[in-house]
């Protein structure tokens, strides 16, 4: 089941109590989330959901890394008291998008959940080169999906470390304004053995056409949108 919602002030309150009451629901997204808070308050009380996206909330969101920190605690207690390392559910996909309260620290605590496979990350104001970076080396062993879109923190220095994925299969830069045909190529070239099958590069201004043309002939799925 999935819910989509734009929890406004006023409104949040009886959304929440829908989404308590919801004994299948897997998939969540919210917009504009007034009180980040009560939403992880809640959902913290809840089995674990397959798919989390939050856009724009409107206040503090730090309290997130609470929620992610009882996922991957929730994921190791159920693997020990099980004896399974695998079919553990838990959060597989999520998307984080405009927000100025998302810090390294939150990116930390979602990269300890062994569950996630799929990641989008979008106008994230506060997040910096080394907490990407580190984001990434904790999801080396199990990203298959990647997308950074409008973040001055990633560059080359941190795409390239994308090359350390071998899971990865699908990566997406969209207006990425710090990263520049010397780290695609190296990404490029350093994931030539891995199971890379798809990328997209969209309006990043600083990467020319020929390294667009560069990527093409060695990516079997390539896209661009090239607006300047």
């Amino acid at each position: 089941m999935h819910f989509h919602a734009w929890l406004f002030q006023g409104l949040q309150d009886f959304l929440l109590q829908v989404i308590r009451s919801s004994t299948k629901l897997t998939n969540l997204t919210v917009v504009a989330p007034y009180n980040v808070n009560t939403l992880v308050n809640t959902l913290i009380d809840m089995q674990p959901l397959s798919y989390i996206n939050i856009s724009d909330p409107l206040h503090n969101s730090t309290t997130l890394h609470h929620l992610f920190k009882k996922y991957a605690t929730d994921i190791t207690t159920r693997q020990r008291i099980t004896g399974q390392q695998q079919e553990i559910r838990s959060l597989e996909s999520i998307t984080l998008q405009h927000s100025s309260a998302i810090s390294d620290d939150v990116l930390a605590s979602l990269g300890e959940i062994k569950t996630l496979r799929r990641v989008g990350l979008q106008n994230l104001r506060s997040i910096t080169m080394n907490g990407a970076r580190q984001f990434i080396y904790q999801l080396s062993h199990q990203l298959v999906y990647i997308r950074f879109s409008e973040i001055k923190a990633i560059n080359d220095l941190v795409i390239v470390c994308l090359a350390d994925i071998y899971p990865l299969e699908i990566i997406i830069f969209s207006e990425l304004i710090n990263i520049t045909d010397p780290g695609i190529r190296d990404l490029v070239d350093k994931k030539k053995s891995s199971k890379l099958v798809e990328m997209r590069i969209i309006n990043c201004s600083a990467i020319t056409e020929n390294c667009l043309q560069y990527v093409k002939r060695k990516v079997k799925i390539f896209d661009s949108a090239y607006d300047r």
